[in-house]
C-alpha cells in the first residue's frame, strides 16, 4: 500500500457521523493515540461564525470552492490514550503527509490500517492559526487489544461517515438540486429533437 499516494489522490479528488460518536481535539503539547483507520478527506467552508461541511460543488454546494477558502482535513477513527476510548479526529494536511512518510520509511513502515504501533502528536500553540505539529512513533510495535479492535469494528467504515456528515450538509442547505451546465446545444432544442 502507497499511502502516500492515496494521500496525494485523494486531496486531487476533493474539489454523519454517528449520534454518540467522539470526537478527538488535539491539545496543547503531546497526544498519544493509535490510528485506526485510513484517512478520508472531508471540507469546510469558515462563514465568519462557523464551519459548515463541504457537500460539494457538484451537488449544489453554495460556497466558494476556491482552494484558500477550503478547510480540508482527513477523517481517522483513532484509539485517544488519554481515555482509551475509540473517538473520530480531523487531522490537517501535515500530519497526514507525515502519517505517509512513516508507512514508506524503512523502519516505521506499515502497509494497512491500523497502524501497528502508537503516535504521538505534539502540537504547538493548538487551537491557534500558527499551530506547529511535530508526529513521533513509538517504538512499540503492540498489537490492539480484542477490546480494541471490537470497539474498532463496531464503528462505522470512515468512508460511510464522510458520506453521511455531507448528506447531513446537503439537507441542511435544504437539498438544493444539482447544478447542471447547459451546453449551447441545450439551450438551442426544438420539440423535433425528441426522441419520441
Amino acid at each position: 500500500m502507497d499511502y502516500s499516494k492515496n494521500i496525494e489522490e485523494q486531496m486531487e479528488q476533493y474539489g454523519g457521523a454517528p449520534q454518540d460518536t467522539q470526537y478527538f481535539k488535539l491539545s496543547e503539547g503531546a497526544n498519544k493515540i493509535r490510528v485506526l483507520s485510513e484517512g478520508a478527506v472531508i471540507a469546510s467552508h469558515w462563514t465568519g461564525s462557523a464551519f459548515h461541511t463541504c457537500f460539494g460543488k457538484d451537488k449544489g454546494c453554495s460556497f466558494s470552492h476556491e482552494r484558500e477558502d477550503l478547510n480540508i482535513k482527513f477523517l481517522h477513527w483513532i484509539i485517544d490514550r488519554k481515555d482509551e476510548t475509540t473517538k473520530l479526529a480531523r487531522f490537517p494536511y501535515t500530519i497526514e503527509k507525515e502519517l505517509g512518510a512513516y508507512s514508506a520509511n524503512e523502519d516505521w513502515a506499515f502497509d494497512m490500517f491500523p497502524m501497528p504501533y502508537d503516535i504521538t502528536i505534539t502540537a504547538k500553540n493548538a487551537g491557534m492559526k500558527e499551530v506547529k505539529y511535530s508526529v513521533i512513533p513509538s517504538p512499540k510495535r503492540i498489537e490492539l487489544t480484542d477490546k480494541e479492535r471490537e470497539d474498532y469494528e463496531a464503528q462505522t467504515p470512515i468512508a460511510e461517515v464522510v458520506e453521511r456528515m455531507k448528506e447531513k450538509a446537503w439537507k441542511q442547505a435544504g437539498g438544493a438540486p444539482v447544478k447542471e451546465e447547459k451546453s449551447e446545444e441545450d439551450e438551442n432544442w426544438t420539440p423535433e429533437d425528441m426522441p419520441f
